[in-house]
């Protein structure tokens, strides 16, 4: 049962309730920002007043929110499933007002802001534009190729409509939804008429006989990829720094060597020289989906954009 803080109450300590709104948003602010300071400079108030404003909140539901420390304050079990729940609510109805505004606007606009990575611009956008601009021959795409961090700080600020991202879901901003679009598996890529491209049962210890290739350790061909070749004693020969899939194809291809990648490149190499081994065995897939702010409404050419990102399977680079 959450522990009741105070049995009795007066006028005072009920300050803030007829401004119920209030409250919740000192709260929400307080758990997005990380203080009181925080939140009390992005509403404009005291760090006084927001610290009053959830003293007030906590005596009216009878529960603690906050753990308070000398320099920092953590969420309770009970504030961290009150936050779930509010949050929706505050930061839609926080920005009614501009959604509006945007309403009216995004009726008339003809423009989509899209921020995405590389691999999902070459890989996952153009079946769905190319099918978007038939229906919709007016539309006008803006594609930024931004970095994950980046591009979640443009889409709090409302700079782009939406993220077209790999995520798991435990890395998910509490602001912001993930809509799944498609998953990838894991694969040892080679050229069709390499020794493992049809061999059944693919172990990891086969691969060590063969020259692999990767990418840069910061281009994530898939999960827990240096932990696995740790562990079966795997090693590179050759590694791309700043490169992409298209470089390690074209080495794939030349017979070069073999690599372990998601099945997203792939993505249009029906009929040609690669092929893809199961490896799901060994490492998890990968996810790509929509990233959009919680409880933010989207209007217009936008709307039906997503719609048809998440509703029609256009994607065709699966792994038996």
């Amino acid at each position: 049962m959450p522990k009741k803080l105070f049995e009795k109450s007066t006028p005072k300590q009920h300050y803030y309730k007829n401004n119920r709104f209030q409250q919740l948003k000192g709260f929400c602010y307080t758990v997005q920002t990380g203080s009181m300071s925080n939140a009390a400079k992005k509403m404009r108030l005291t760090q006084g007043a927001v610290s009053l404003q959830i003293k007030s909140l906590e005596r009216d539901l009878g529960v603690q929110l906050f753990e308070r420390g000398k320099n920092n304050i953590e969420l309770t079990t009970e504030g961290k499933k009150f936050y779930t729940h509010v949050a929706p609510h505050i930061y839609g109805a926080d920005e009614m007002f501009e959604d509006f505004i945007k309403y009216l606007k995004q009726e008339k606009s003809n423009i989509i802001n899209i921020a995405a990575n590389n691999v999902s611009i070459c890989y996952i956008l153009p079946k769905y534009l190319q099918k978007f601009e038939v229906a919709h021959p007016e539309v006008k795409f803006e594609i930024r190729n931004l970095v994950r961090e980046e591009a979640i700080k443009r889409l709090m600020n409302n700079e782009v409509d939406m993220l077209i991202y790999s995520m798991k879901i435990d890395e998910v901003p509490k602001e912001l939804d993930f809509i799944p679009i498609v998953e990838y598996k894991p694969i040892l890529l080679t050229r069709k008429n390499h020794p493992l491209a049809i061999k059944k049962n693919l172990k990891l210890s086969d691969v060590k006989s063969y020259s692999l290739l990767r990418l840069d350790q910061k281009f994530v061909t898939v999960p827990n990829f240096d932990e696995i070749a740790k562990h079966y004693g795997l090693k590179t020969k050759i590694e791309f720094e700043m490169g992409n899939y298209e470089i390690l194809k074209k080495f794939v291809t030349a017979g070069i060597g073999i690599s372990i990648v998601s099945s997203i490149c792939l993505e249009g190499e029906k009929g040609r020289d690669l092929v893809g081994n199961n490896l799901t065995e060994y490492f998890p897939g990968i996810i790509y989906g929509i990233l959009v702010k919680k409880g933010k409404k989207h209007y217009g050419l936008t709307q039906d954009f997503i719609k048809i990102l998440t509703t029609e399977k256009l994607l065709q680079a699966q792994i038996e």
